[in-house]
């Protein structure tokens, strides 16, 4: 399977990573045999959702705010996504790994109310990591 991306990947000229930086409110990040890096400068962070297919997607939310809650909802087949978020956000995570994993080494808010995002989806063969 390896052996068949890497191909596929050479006949479509897609190995390249793009960083970028977005003010929008809700994220749509497809990564598709290409990495993505995304820093989000939001002031009111709504969610999104986040496709990871044999790539890789970096996600910046440290520079965003949430008004309440927001929720992330993730795919990863044969990729990754690494979401990184500010130390006073709660983060809740709803997902099924099938052969894959979701690691969330955030620190808990010393706030009782604090915003709170929740991430949700699938990992078939992929992972998922949630820091500060």
């Amino acid at each position: 399977v390896a052996i068949i991306a890497f191909g596929l990947t050479l006949l479509m000229g897609k190995s390249s990573s793009s960083s970028k930086l977005s003010s929008k409110d809700n994220l749509d990040v497809t990564a598709v045999f290409s990495g993505l890096e995304i820093s989000n400068n939001s002031k009111d962070f709504q969610g999104g959702e986040v496709t990871a297919i044999f790539g890789g997607a970096d996600i910046d939310l440290r520079d965003s705010a949430i008004k309440g809650e927001a929720t992330v909802e993730v795919f990863t087949a044969f990729g990754g996504v690494e979401i990184k978020v500010p130390q006073d956000w709660s983060v809740t995570t709803d997902a099924l790994p099938i052969f894959g994993g979701i690691e969330d080494s955030s620190k808990a808010p010393k706030k009782a109310n604090a915003p709170k995002l929740r991430i949700r989806g699938t990992c078939v063969f992929g992972g998922v990591e949630i820091k500060n």
